[in-house]
């Protein structure tokens, strides 16, 4: 698991005991935290490693920043990937050695900006068992699958189309996005998240002047099963729903059926013969973990 204090990954034993820690390049430099930061990560079933998404927008903008300050040459990339890409990151020595895999594709802007857009299409992957990479980064339904070089085999597509961006659902967004900082704002500070929080009528502000893509994205969620299926989250019938109905493939990349928004919802984790984990919110925020079987088509 990452550890941002110590910025390094510590590797545990399969009965939970802590073995080592494994450090990050560039360990006590300024930019040692942000270069820690991963959006998701997964263990690859094919090496003793790991899979990770890089950091986001302003985050990579801030390490690209630190890097030129700190002398590395115009000509040399800054070291990580963004949070349209994937990489490996080799566990086997004392120090992480990560190689980009996979560059997802990113909507062109006109302006420049390190913050995405309202409804800019998301990059949603997982990890089959054979090693395949299952991912989402376009606004239509086209779940590409690629090998474990980068390089895309498959595409699994049905016949739904992104909705267009109207008036209407911009006046919307803009309402929902302020009413949710609101209650953020009325439950005080919060302490998540690798940035201090900003100034809220500041955030307020970049609420309202955020810009928009012109068609809301039909992809909001993908997961791997324990088999070798996918499950692929839909968006709710409130374009800001991400909790929307679920396709589900076979192991053999074939649609089977829809799971209604809801029921079960889409699981954080697959385990084996159908089990499933969910995490549940009770009236005061308190999570749960809750492990069921999921029984898909009558299988």
């Amino acid at each position: 698991m990452p550890d941002l204090g110590h910025s390094a990954i510590q590797v545990f034993s399969r009965d939970g005991e802590l073995e080592r820690f494994v450090r990050l390049a560039g360990e006590g430099t300024p930019l040692a935290e942000i270069l820690a930061y991963r959006e998701q990560i997964r263990s690859d079933p094919l090496s003793d490693g790991l899979i990770a998404q890089g950091a986001g927008g302003v985050l990579v903008a801030m390490r690209n920043r630190m890097s030129r300050r700190m002398g590395q040459p115009e000509n040399e990339a800054p070291p990580g990937v963004d949070d349209r890409a994937l990489e490996t990151l080799d566990l086997s020595g004392n120090v992480i050695v990560s190689t980009p895999i996979l560059q997802g594709w990113r909507a062109p802007r006109t302006e420049v900006t390190t913050e995405d857009r309202y409804f800019e299409p998301g990059f949603h992957w997982d990890l089959l068992p054979d090693g395949t990479i299952a991912y989402s980064d376009s606004s239509g339904y086209a779940i590409k699958l690629a090998s474990s070089d980068g390089s895309v085999t498959d595409v699994l597509t049905r016949p739904l189309s992104p909705q267009a961006v109207s008036g209407r659902v911009r006046q919307a967004t803009f309402a929902s996005r302020l009413e949710r900082l609101e209650e953020q704002l009325a439950r005080g500070p919060s302490s998540a998240g690798p940035l201090p929080p900003r100034d809220p009528e500041e955030r307020r502000r970049r609420i309202r002047d955020r810009a928009f893509y012109h068609e809301i994205p039909v992809v909001r969620g993908v997961r791997a099963t324990w088999d070798g299926g996918l499950w692929i989250q839909r968006r709710g019938e409130d374009p800001l729903d991400d909790a929307g109905p679920i396709d589900v493939f076979n192991a053999g990349h074939e649609y089977v059926g829809t799971l209604p928004a809801g029921a079960p919802g889409m699981p954080v984790a697959f385990g084996p013969d159908g089990l499933a984990v969910h995490l549940e919110r009770d009236e005061l925020d308190v999570l749960t973990v809750v492990v069921s079987r999921v029984v898909v088509d009558g299988r």
